[in-house]
C-alpha cells in the first residue's frame, strides 16, 4: 500500500486513491503557481468560512472568471480538498 510523502490534514478514507500520485499531481498543480499567488491562496483559505466566503465572492467580482478566483469557488465545495491544497501551499511555501 502505498504511503504519504508528507503529514497531510485527517481527510478520511478513500478506497482506490493513489495517495502518491495524488500527493505528486497536487504538489505539481500548485507547484505551477507563481508563489505571490501561493501565499493569497493560503491567506484567503486561513479565513473562517464567513470571511472566505466574503473574500471568494470579491475577487470573484474583481477578477471574473480568473484561475485563481475559480480555484477558490472549487475549493469550497469540498472541505476535505480544501485542506489538502493548504497544507500543500504551504509546504512549498516554506521550502
Amino acid at each position: 500500500m502505498p504511503r504519504r510523502s508528507r503529514r497531510r490534514p485527517s481527510c478520511g478514507t478513500t478506497v482506490g486513491v493513489d495517495v502518491e500520485d495524488l500527493d505528486r499531481r497536487l504538489g505539481a498543480a500548485v507547484a505551477a503557481f507563481d508563489p505571490r499567488i501561493r501565499r493569497e491562496l493560503a491567506r484567503i483559505l486561513e479565513l473562517p468560512d464567513a470571511e472566505r466566503a466574503l473574500e471568494i465572492g470579491r475577487m470573484h467580482r474583481i477578477t471574473a472568471g480568473s484561475e485563481l478566483s475559480e480555484l477558490l469557488i472549487d475549493l469550497e465545495a469540498d472541505e476535505r480538498v480544501r485542506r489538502l491544497v493548504l497544507a500543500e501551499v504551504h509546504s512549498q511555501l516554506r521550502e
